[in-house]
């Protein structure tokens, strides 16, 4: 089984210096776009966890790589701004299909824990985004979230139950949970704050996310249920995208803190 995660690791302080919006983790390999080729738009690349061994696997285009749970094959968002799909290509570039074909934006693909899913978030009803789960094939899209407001950034529980994803239903940035099935949506993080980007704890007692309540956008964690929110990071710049290690002992992040993204 290969876990995800990607960033600043937040006990540890793992530095990965120049990535770009997304990374996730494969055994000793992590995936993350960039554009590094200083061409305008982010591809996909690989590279060993000491930031070692940058090997570039798009070249027409590519972000939000997300490996498979089982490592041989990572789906990503492609195309244009106005029309972008989710593919799927072998863990080495090659092999690249598309999996979505809508009009408008697929983005944000997330593998399900036994890889016979993937959930995303898409435009085709109507300009708002919206929660999808798709079969591994991209056949039986079904919307889950199926609310008027902005819904997006889905994140799969451990266990394959729930589905993390953040709604702004209430007027504000939230992080729900929903079953696969789509029924049974209940917000967590419950504040007026803006919060968002959530990420399981491997073993599914925590959740990750961003958040700004305390000024600065920052890394917070909360139990399942929303209770005992507790702030992680404090420094100057902002701080968001969080994952989990996969032992769930350390969090990797993204940050502002010394100038740069990073």
């Amino acid at each position: 089984m290969h876990a995800r995660s990607g960033w600043l690791v937040a006990t540890a302080l793992w530095v990965i210096a120049g990535v770009g919006m997304c990374a996730t983790l494969a055994d000793t390999k992590i995936a993350f776009d960039s554009d590094a080729a200083g061409v305008g738009a982010p591809d996909v690349y690989v590279m060993d966890i000491d930031g070692q061994g940058v090997t570039r696997l798009t070249t027409q285009g590519g972000s939000e790589p997300d490996w498979s749970p089982d490592g041989d094959t990572m789906t990503l968002t492609i195309g244009t701004a106005s029309n972008l799909d989710i593919a799927v290509m072998s863990a080495d570039g090659s092999n690249l299909v598309n999996l979505t074909n809508a009009a408008t934006a697929d983005v944000s693909p997330a593998w399900s824990p036994d890889g016979s899913r993937i959930a995303f978030r898409s435009l085709r009803d109507g300009g708002q985004g919206e929660v999808y789960v798709m079969d591994a094939d991209g056949a039986n899209a079904t919307n889950i979230s199926n609310n008027g407001a902005e819904d997006g950034a889905p994140a799969w529980s451990p266990d394959g139950l729930l589905i993390a994803f953040v709604s702004w239903r209430t007027g504000n940035s939230e992080v729900f949970v929903v079953a696969p099935d789509g029924s049974g949506a209940q917000n967590l993080s419950n504040h007026a704050a803006l919060d968002s980007e959530p990420s399981w704890r491997p073993d599914g007692s925590q959740v990750a996310f961003a958040s700004d309540r305390v000024a600065d956008t920052e890394i917070w964690i909360m139990d399942v249920d929303g209770a005992n929110p507790l702030q992680l990071t404090d420094a100057l710049g902002e701080s968001w995208h969080p994952m989990w290690s996969p032992d769930g002992s350390q969090i990797v992040f993204r940050s502002t803190r010394d100038g740069n993204n990073e």
